[in-house]
């Protein structure tokens, strides 16, 4: 059963009316249950990001005789535990609420319960050396009675603790997975982020000056309010919906002549991408089917990651350049009434992906070549903007550092997110496998010791968001939108909107 709910019910509702979605689906749309636990998600217990859903990405020990294989992300606690002040700061730093006590608790009794097992284990050793000595020297069955009641209580000590410490363990590394990437030395760590670079000079507050919503309804470019649509959504028509085409087509020329590869990616993943992307309930909409819980989230950082998940690449094949085209849905900019084409739930962008090997130094050469390219590439278009750092608590729990490119919008006196740009290191890779040989002369499938990618994402565009700056921006005191010169090829002839 395909159940859909939140805030898509009412476009999937009426479409269904009108057709049939295909064999043994419907539609629900007062909760969703969670198939691991039976349990229901509502939009008021909805999670917090430290108390995010483990249920596909971790598989605990006590449950390894129920599934065909044990999910095990590879989390370095004794790196966290031996960097836990630093740990702290970037959990404060980030507004997030996390109880290191208990995870320090954890850590000293997981610890002390491997001191106890590791001791019984070489005692096991030494009685069992001792069990074939007495059996070469035909000892007497006083002395092999004794042995094997030594054995047996040893080997029932040692199920015990191995059953404790298995559980202790479960409870550490599920604890663990809610703590974020530490953050990098550039990332602001207070309230306010810091300008990198400005393009431009900020637009003069004209009277004259409209905002994108009444230029679009004026010129019949922007149609709201339809009854079997979102009420928070719209359509773009004729001159903006050619303006949504060309900056796709624009970007993606771009992107292609720097090296990037096109790909076509998937607007639904399973749980286990998810939550290894440290997605939260309130941050995708779920979709349930017959036999399994879809997310849908469109094109995102889900789109590259699930393509490489549990994979094993060649050395030669890093690094991956790679951008995507399409949707976007996030739940968390739902309104029931359209606003702007800034606040829509969904809207079309560009993203793009990349992966170098498990260095620092890479990882950051391809974030500062990715922002220069998104840089030169704004520059286009000859519109303000700046680039900024965002400071700690814009990250998400992926996140090493966060780069935007924001553009000024006249009629909502700021600055709006146009383009972004993070590292991860490899905290997604550790969470989902994506790894390569550690000796370059290995081949994948044969290799034995791997390391984990890391991986750079962003979003190049989000453009029905540029196409409000342009539509503002570019507007003159009669009315008219001259379209930026680098677009015009893409625009089928039109060069000003009337």
């Amino acid at each position: 059963m395909l159940t859909f709910s939140g805030p898509l019910r009412r476009v999937i509702v009426n479409s269904c009316r009108r057709r049939s979605i295909g064999r043994k689906y419907s539609v629900c749309f007062n909760h969703i249950t969670d198939p691991h636990t039976g349990g229901q998600y509502t939009k008021s217990n909805r999670t917090m990001c430290c108390k995010m859903s483990t249920l596909s990405l971790y598989t605990p020990s006590s449950d390894g005789e129920k599934v065909p294989f044990l999910s095990r992300p590879d989390v370095d606690i004794k790196f966290i535990m031996d960097n836990l002040d630093s740990m702290k700061r970037n959990v404060k730093d980030r507004k997030m609420a996390f109880d290191f006590e208990k995870l320090s608790k954890l850590w000293l009794e997981t610890q002390k319960l491997k001191s106890e097992v590791t001791e019984l284990e070489e005692e096991k050793v030494k009685i069992n050396l001792i069990a074939k000595e007495i059996a070469l020297k035909n000892a007497s069955d006083e002395e092999k009675q004794t042995i094997r009641k030594q054995s047996k209580q040893l080997r029932k000590k040692l199920k015990k603790l191995h059953t404790l410490y298995t559980k202790m363990s479960d409870e550490l590394f599920i604890n663990a997975l809610q703590l974020p990437n530490f953050t990098h030395k550039d990332t602001p760590s207070g309230p306010g982020y810091t300008v990198v670079d400005e393009y431009g000079v900020k637009p003069e507050d004209e009277v004259w000056r409209k905002s994108h919503v009444e230029i679009g309804i004026e010129k019949d470019i922007i149609s709201i309010d339809h009854q079997q649509v979102h009420p928070g959504l719209c359509y773009l028509k004729k001159e903006a919906a050619l303006l949504e085409l060309a900056l796709s087509f624009w970007m993606s020329d771009n992107l292609q002549h720097h090296g990037l590869l096109p790909l076509s990616c998937p607007d639904m993943f399973k749980q286990l991408i998810t939550e290894g992307c440290a997605y939260d309930n309130k941050q995708v909409y779920s979709v349930i089917g017959s036999d399994s819980t879809l997310q849908l989230s469109g094109i995102s950082v889900m789109s590259f990651v699930a393509y490489f998940t549990m994979m094993v690449l060649e050395n030669t094949s890093l690094p991956v350049k790679c951008y995507a085209m399409g949707r976007n849905y996030n739940p968390v900019k739902e309104t029931q009434e359209f606003t702007s084409l800034i606040n829509m739930h969904q809207s079309n962008m560009v993203h793009l992906f990349g992966m170098t090997t498990n260095s620092i130094e890479e990882s950051e050469n391809m974030f500062e070549e990715y922002r220069t390219v998104l840089k030169q590439l704004f520059s286009q278009l000859k519109l303000h903007h700046r680039i900024i750092n965002q400071p700690s608590h814009e990250l998400s729990m992926t996140m090493t550092r966060k780069s935007s490119i924001e553009m000024w919008l006249p009629s909502q006196g700021e600055y709006v997110e146009v383009s972004s740009l993070s590292n991860s290191t490899d905290f997604i890779s550790r969470r989902l496998k994506l790894q390569y040989p550690d000796n370059p002369e290995e081949k994948a499938v044969t290799s034995r010791h791997r390391n984990y990618c890391h991986t750079v994402h962003g979003m190049a565009m989000n453009i029905p968001a540029v196409i409000a700056v342009i539509l503002e921006t570019c507007q003159q005191k009669d009315g008219t939108i001259p379209i930026p010169d680098v677009l015009r090829p893409f625009m089928y002839g039109v060069e000003v909107l009337h």
